[in-house]
């Protein structure tokens, strides 16, 4: 027996308590519906049916969620919120044709736990995936002349809240770090179109999966470093540019560029971490050291200001550095 039935015609339940029986379901392992939860406590007489379509649209994970860090773009049951450098990189990689309809701006499809924007020129793609705090799944195309517009309205601390209306969007508001509206922004038309899907989803599913397998090699640089080959196309007077992956994990990865009467190479080294900056002049001497000792085979030997020796060996002679560091300490 539920607790809805086992309270029937004793007390009028609240927003709260409906929460707290969808939690309960769901932490239980049963199967909960928030609109099926709200129906039965109306049949019971502990909602009335304007409470029950009142409530169908509020959160069944409760207030919170207002206490969750801000992230960069997530599903509320206010609309969708996103901050300017989300909107930035999306439009970034969203077609500037308007006659390219299906893809002149942004998808959002919701899920019942999150929600995933995609943008594509048919060259390039992003997906970004935030939390459905409504718990609601839905899904919309979004114009980019409304984001463009939108835009401008927004800074560095505010957010953007996209107000759908079913499948329509036409209003817009600008909420500052604080969470107060500073400003509002309104669409003379439609700026949603309603679809059941992307162009082709299935395609770019699997065009935007990471590639996995033991073959498959994975190296984190930093993205400021990645920004400068740009530079490096636009001085060699051309737009693309050669691109070797690492051979093994944690390797380099050379970029290079043929040009009129140039030829311009470019290395980024791998990070380290999330906070790596630009390495000091020794660590990027032992970065590179590091780097040739592994992909030779050989072993390099540093001595640092201390006297003390360092032994940079590759793959192929960690078994002949072992047997020599063991003899030398016996002599000693």
């Amino acid at each position: 027996m539920s607790s809805i039935n086992a309270r029937a015609g004793f007390d009028k339940l609240s927003l709260d308590d409906m929460r707290a029986e969808y939690r309960e379901a769901i932490s239980a392992g049963r199967e909960a519906s928030w609109a099926t939860l709200l129906a039965e406590a109306c049949e019971l007489d502990n909602i009335t049916e304007e409470q029950r379509d009142h409530w169908a649209h509020a959160s069944p994970t409760g207030n919170a969620i207002k206490d969750r860090s801000k992230g960069p773009m997530k599903l509320t049951d206010e609309g969708l919120v996103i901050n300017k450098n989300a909107l930035e990189a999306l439009l970034a990689f969203a077609s500037a044709d308007p006659k390219r309809p299906n893809l002149y701006g942004v998808h959002f499809i919701a899920s019942d736990t999150h929600v995933k924007a995609r943008a594509t020129n048919g060259h390039i793609a992003l997906d970004a995936v935030g939390e459905n705090e409504s718990a609601r799944p839905n899904e919309w195309f979004v114009h980019r002349e409304f984001l463009k517009g939108a835009q401008k309205v927004l800074d560095n601390k505010s957010t953007l809240t996209l107000q759908f209306s079913g499948a329509s969007l036409r209003d817009a508001v600008v909420h500052n770090e604080d969470g107060v509206e500073m400003a509002s922004f309104s669409w003379p038309n439609d700026a949603a179109n309603f679809q059941t899907s992307f162009p082709e989803p299935g395609v770019w599913d699997d065009l935007l999966k990471p590639p996995g397998g033991k073959k498959t090699s994975r190296v984190r640089l930093n993205a400021d470093y990645l920004g400068l080959m740009g530079k490096v196309s636009k001085a060699a007077g051309v737009h693309g540019i050669d691109c070797y992956p690492p051979p093994a994990k944690d390797e380099r990865v050379v970029f290079r560029c043929e040009g009129q009467d140039t030829t311009w190479i470019a290395v980024v080294m791998p990070m380290n971490s999330e906070d790596d900056e630009e390495p000091s002049g020794a660590a990027a001497a032992v970065q590179n050291l590091k780097g040739a000792a592994e992909r030779t085979g050989t072993t390099v030997t540093m001595t640092t200001m201390d006297g003390e020796e360092v032994h940079l060996a590759g793959p192929k002679n960690e078994g002949e550095k072992s047997k020599k560091t063991r003899k030398g300490r016996a002599k000693k």
